[in-house]
């Protein structure tokens, strides 16, 4: 689930009370049970903006993992002293509206360029916009899915986030930082926090 309204949670989460950011992601699980017929497992938030009233309604929610941050590995978030439960999948690769245009154009350019940032032996999260990658730009997506289709295996967020072991996962805060490309400061996993017992 990406929210109930994407603006409004990327303009002006800092400012809203706990209640509001706890109506919003109501809201939208509402709607998606509605049209799914069964209660979303994930939570992304919006522009990669998170406060601690949002993670912690998120847990509440009963979301199984989230992709609330950018960062490198999964992890259990931390802010404001309090360690949350649903552990964040990162998105861990830049968006294409981040990098078209300062690093190439063309499709070829562009799928190359991604293939160049993928680490091998780890999860490689990359976001898609349906109103991007699924409009004009579909030939990117399309190219760089030709590339990968012998490098890579595809894997949904739910079924990694199933196979974490959370007693496991490394602590880490969440930070607000910028991102090259991003006019606005998003969600940062920073550094672990404490170690696993």
């Amino acid at each position: 689930m990406h929210g109930y309204d994407h603006a409004r949670w990327q303009d002006r989460l800092p400012r809203l009370s706990e209640a509001q950011v706890r109506a919003e992601v109501t809201r939208a699980t509402t709607v998606l049970r509605g049209i799914l017929g069964t209660d979303p497992r994930g939570f992304a938030a919006p522009g990669w903006r998170c406060t601690p009233a949002s993670l912690a309604a998120v847990d509440a929610a009963g979301f199984a993992y989230r992709s609330d941050t950018r960062g490198s590995y999964p992890y259990l978030p931390a802010a404001a002293g309090q360690v949350f439960r649903a552990p964040e999948i990162p998105t861990t690769l830049p968006t294409l509206d981040e990098v078209y245009g300062r690093t190439a154009r063309r499709p070829a350019e562009l799928a190359d360029y991604y293939v160049g940032l993928l680490r091998p032996d780890a999860l490689n999260v990359h976001t898609i916009h349906a109103e991007l990658e699924g409009g004009p730009y579909v030939g990117v997506l399309d190219t760089l899915l030709a590339r990968l289709r012998r490098r890579a295996c595809f894997v949904r967020l739910c079924d990694e986030a199933a196979s974490l072991a959370t007693t496991r996962l490394p602590i880490c805060a969440v930070r607000e930082g910028r991102v090259p490309g991003r006019a606005m400061p998003v969600a940062l996993q920073g550094q672990e926090t404490q170690a696993r017992e």
